[in-house]
């Protein structure tokens, strides 16, 4: 901490009105998320079952896919750009000391977090209810909640990559990477990701499978590695969930 600095929770409360004050000055992060509804609305679209389920499908779809990276990718840039303007050392070095800094920030990017997996959740629930309505809208609202909560350790990793660059380019492509290798060890990649479930690319059909945790061997250990295999379990409890209550 700096000569002079806050202390405890003074020191955390200036930190986070600062992080939201560069927040408000950086729309561009923020436009990140206007694609997530509307994916999750396609893929309500495409995806069978219609209602809750298809609703369902497409948030674990997603979450298997394309969205983890979104907050991975906006903690990553934010703090690097503020490391390369010179902002993280003028903080540290004056008010704040690093831990406040690096918490107000990890807090916002929950934030971000948060927005997006009600985003996500909304624009499924939206183009689900056009195919047959929602009859639990109740669970929705819950994986709304605990999907943003299960993928909080992009937070973490966004910060590290971020971290470990020396630029803004260089904690992006580190961010990418990161994120398709640990994809590929939950076993989430897969050419045909609007139509099966992505967890270990088997059909929606095998849910029970899925529900397990357990990819195909050799790919078993490996896959229990990466935090998106035990992200994607809430997910497919509640898609068994609904198919016990209506199994056609």
């Amino acid at each position: 901490m700096g000569v002079g600095g806050f202390s405890g929770a003074s020191g955390l409360r200036a930190a986070l009105a600062a992080e939201a004050r560069r927040g408000i000055s950086r729309p561009a992060m923020w436009l990140l998320l206007l694609p997530v509804p509307l994916a999750g609305a396609l893929a309500a679209l495409v995806l069978p079952g219609g209602g809750d389920v298809a609703a369902v499908r497409a948030v674990q779809a997603l979450t298997a896919t394309f969205w983890p990276l979104l907050p991975l990718l906006a903690t990553a840039l934010s703090l690097a750009q503020e490391r390369q303007a010179g902002i993280f050392a003028q903080m540290v070095s004056g008010p704040l000391s690093r831990g406040q800094f690096l918490a107000a920030k990890a807090i916002g990017a929950f934030v971000f977090l948060m927005v997006g997996g009600f985003a996500l959740s909304a624009g499924a629930a939206a183009a689900a209810a056009m195919r047959g309505g929602l009859w639990r809208a109740d669970l929705l609202l819950g994986l709304a909640v605990l999907n943003p909560l299960s993928l909080t350790p992009v937070i973490s990793l966004g910060l590290l990559c971020a971290a470990l660059s020396r630029t803004t380019v260089q904690a992006g492509l580190l961010a990418l990477g990161l994120h398709l290798v640990l994809d590929a060890a939950g076993g989430a990649m897969g050419g045909s990701l609007l139509v099966h479930t992505g967890v270990w690319g088997i059909p929606f059909e095998r849910v029970q499978d899925v529900l397990a945790g357990l990819p195909p061997e050799p790919l078993r250990s490996a896959a229990l590695l990466s935090w998106l295999a035990w992200t994607l379990l809430p997910l497919a409890c509640a898609w068994l969930v609904l198919e016990r209550r209506d199994p056609a």
